[in-house]
C-alpha cells in the first residue's frame, strides 16, 4: 500500500515521502497511530503544499542569515576588560559576551550557540570569531579586544 508520511519513521522514511508499505502496518500501525495517510489527490496536494512553504521558510532564513552576514562583516566589535600583567585577561571572552554585545550595540541577534571560538580569547588584540548563521552561510565577527582604563 502506498502511503504519505505525516511524520519520520524509523526505518520507513520521512516527513512527507511516499512510501510502499504492507497493507497491515499501514492499516494496523502507521494510519491509526497518524504517521501516514493513504495516497491521495487531496494528500499529495496538502504535502505538495507544506514543501512549498518549507522550500520558502529557508530561502527567507537563507536571505536573513545573508543579510546578517553583511552587516558584521562592516562592523568592528569591541569588547573592554580588565587585565593583568602583559595584557593577559582576567579569563577568557566567552560566546554569550559577543552575543550579548552585538545585541546591546547592533541590535543583531544571534544565538551564542552559533558564535564559534576556536581558541580561547586570553590576551587583548584583534581577532576574526567565526558565526555559523545558517548551513551554508558562515560570517565572521572582526573583535578588538581592549583594555578597560580604570
Amino acid at each position: 500500500m502506498k502511503v504519505i508520511l505525516l511524520s519520520d519513521v524509523k526505518n520507513i522514511g520521512k516527513k512527507h515521502e511516499t512510501v510502499e508499505v504492507s497493507d497491515g502496518y499501514a492499516m494496523n500501525f502507521l494510519i491509526p497511530k497518524k504517521l501516514a495517510q493513504v495516497v491521495s489527490k487531496e494528500a499529495t496536494d496538502l504535502v505538495r503544499k507544506a514543501q512549498l512553504e518549507k522550500a520558502q521558510l529557508e530561502k527567507e532564513l537563507l536571505d536573513n542569515a545573508q543579510r546578517i552576514k553583511a552587516q558584521l562583516a562592516s562592523l568592528k566589535l569591541e569588547i573592554t576588560v580588565k587585565t593583568g600583567l602583559n595584557g593577559k585577561l582576567f579569563g577568557t571572552i566567552s560566546s554569550k559576551q559577543i552575543a550579548d554585545k552585538l545585541l546591546v550595540e547592533n541590535k543583531i541577534n544571534i544565538d551564542k550557540k552559533r558564535i564559534i571560538i576556536k581558541d580561547p580569547i586570553a590576551k587583548l588584540g584583534t581577532y576574526q570569531v567565526v558565526v555559523q548563521l545558517h548551513k551554508d552561510v558562515v560570517g565572521i565577527i572582526n573583535l578588538e579586544v581592549k583594555e578597560r582604563e580604570s
